[in-house]
């Protein structure tokens, strides 16, 4: 049954990384090993650094339909000119249809590096009760403790 799960996770990688198959595969190793750490989840919580979402989105148990991927809203030329990161877009064109929401949601989100058109497409998951910039550089403005803390940029 495991295995199933760690399958259809991994489709759910694939489907929405279909361009970069190596990263698909790499993030669902990184989703199982965080899966094991779920166990000390607490609504008291904070995804610092959570990018565009669909990472802790996926590996809480969403699901994504189909017709939703990371490159439908790419514009290569317009961020290649301006040597922008080129997944740093966020338009009108950007659409996320959803099969399933996880059942346990963070309270707090922290978006790291200035990046509002990651928080623009992780708002559209609707899986983050609150977003906010913020450079992880830089102390939070926030006082509150929490109980469970992810953060996909500490090394």
């Amino acid at each position: 049954m495991m295995l199933n799960k760690n399958i259809d996770l991994f489709k759910q990688f694939l489907n929405f990384y279909w361009l970069r198959p190596e990263s698909a595969l790499m993030l669902t190793l990184r989703s199982i090993a965080y899966r094991k750490g779920l166990k000390y989840f607490h609504k008291n919580s904070i995804d610092v650094a959570c990018g565009d979402g669909v990472f802790s989105f996926l590996t809480f148990g969403g699901k994504l339909k189909d017709d939703t991927d990371m490159y439908q809203s790419l514009n290569l030329q317009k961020n290649i000119l301006r040597k922008q990161d080129t997944y740093d877009n966020f338009n009108n064109k950007y659409k996320i249809s959803i099969q399933s929401t996880p059942q346990k949601k963070f309270k707090y989100d922290s978006g790291c590096d200035y990046k509002q058109n990651l928080l623009n497409k992780a708002h559209k998951l609707n899986f983050y009760k609150n977003t906010f910039l913020h450079n992880i550089n830089h102390n939070f403005k926030i006082k509150k403790k929490f109980n469970f803390v992810y953060s996909n940029s500490t090394y």
